[in-house]
């Protein structure tokens, strides 16, 4: 009789230090192994034998969802930069080097007198898209006429009239009228095309001095007129004079390459939105 309880208390002794261990042990897991998202959180309340099989199905699990969830921040990521105007967005790619002019200028046919020659000299756009002469006026865009609608360009940007200043003795009617006609003729022609007409550029102060440069501004003035009577749009390169300073050359008239690069063709991107 007497064995038989001390066999029981043995027993039940036994039962309860293996009890302990096993809390014990459960204790120590918890924080490493995460039993609640293994076992789906407040779903289970105790812990209920499971096979590996299962539990390893719910590991899983949770790597899926961690999947998810950079999936969500990849897509935010994307929203956020969509959130970037194109012309901010097209800025930045020239600045990282994942575009170039010549790239973003494919389509763009640019017209003009020697001041659009630089494009070419600094070798920043394809000689393909640049029709320029030096000393160029209106007649040589006239010329040109037939050979820009067969590039048939998405942009046509045009520049004349430095050369004409002083011929038309600061009276632009006769240099504005003829303009306007060539505008109209190429909207005719080429009606898919954006026709921006741009301004004369400004010269240093010194050149600004001489009767002809001084009109630069009066002829401007009329230029922009004159595109918003034809629907055409004008550049205003104005803006750039004071940024231009150090951009001269020994002429005061013609222009360097970071002034092309730096500042021209960047302003022609802001505000015309030439982006990719």
């Amino acid at each position: 009789m007497y064995v038989i309880i001390f066999f029981r208390q043995k027993v039940k002794s036994l039962k309860k230090k293996i009890f302990l261990i096993l809390v014990s042990a459960l204790i120590v897991i918890y924080p490493l192994f995460n039993i609640s998202d293994v076992f789906g959180g407040s779903d289970y309340a105790t812990v209920t034998p499971r096979t590996q099989t299962d539990i390893f199905e719910r590991l899983d699990g949770i790597k899926l969802r961690d999947a998810q969830n950079n999936i969500k921040l990849s897509v935010k990521e994307k929203e956020n930069n969509s959130e970037k105007d194109a012309v901010t967005l097209t800025l930045e790619k020239l600045d990282k080097g994942e575009v170039t002019y010549r790239s973003l200028f494919s389509d763009v046919c640019i017209a003009g007198d020697s001041l659009m020659n630089g494009l070419e000299a600094y070798n920043i756009l394809n000689s393909n898209n640049l029709i320029t002469k030096v000393s160029a006026s209106l007649y040589h865009l006239s010329d040109s006429k037939s050979k820009i609608v067969r590039m048939s360009p998405r942009v046509l940007i045009l520049h004349y009239g430095l050369n004409m200043l002083e011929t038309d003795s600061g009276q632009p009617a006769r240099f504005i009228s003829f303009y306007e006609r060539l505008v109209k003729e190429f909207q005719q022609e080429l009606p898919d095309t954006l026709i921006i007409v741009s301004g004369i550029f400004p010269v240093d102060s010194d050149r600004a001095r001489a009767k002809r440069f001084s009109r630069i501004d009066e002829y401007n003035t009329a230029l922009k007129e004159m595109c918003d009577r034809a629907g055409a749009e004008f550049l205003d390169n104005s803006p750039l004079a004071k940024k231009a300073l150090d951009c001269y050359a020994h002429d005061g008239i013609h222009l360097n390459e970071d002034f092309y690069r730096n500042l021209w063709l960047r302003h022609i991107i802001t505000e015309k939105e030439i982006i990719i």
